[in-house]
């Protein structure tokens, strides 16, 4: 995966370019076990995308991104997790779909 900065509209100091297989390690710490919403912004123009979640070396689900307009325009998909208390490291793996995914952020609410 790769960082950048050369489109509009991400929030921050730049995004993630990822293709197929590459990962992106995300630690958190939460201050309770239990059920947390995960928000995931994305660009995509390429088609249908998905990344492999994984929490704490666990895969949990395939997150669907669905194509948007054009790589300056930002969509988010909200997922639910089960984390534990302490620090969970949270794992997004491109599919094996031809393509790019950018991301911008993972959000846990």
């Amino acid at each position: 995966a790769k960082a950048k900065c050369n489109r509009d509209g991400y929030l921050g100091e730049g995004f993630v370019v990822q293709g197929k297989g590459q990962r992106v390690v995300f630690k958190i710490k939460v201050p309770r076990s239990g059920q947390y919403d995960a928000v995931i912004r994305y660009a995509n123009a390429n088609g249908s995308q998905s990344l492999n979640l994984s929490v704490n070396e666990q895969l949990i689900q395939s997150v669907r991104c669905d194509p948007l307009e054009d790589w300056d325009i930002w969509g988010d998909v909200s997922v639910k997790l089960t984390l534990k208390r302490g620090t969970n490291t949270i794992l997004l793996e491109k599919n094996k779909e031809s393509g790019n995914i950018n991301l911008d952020y993972l959000v846990i609410q």
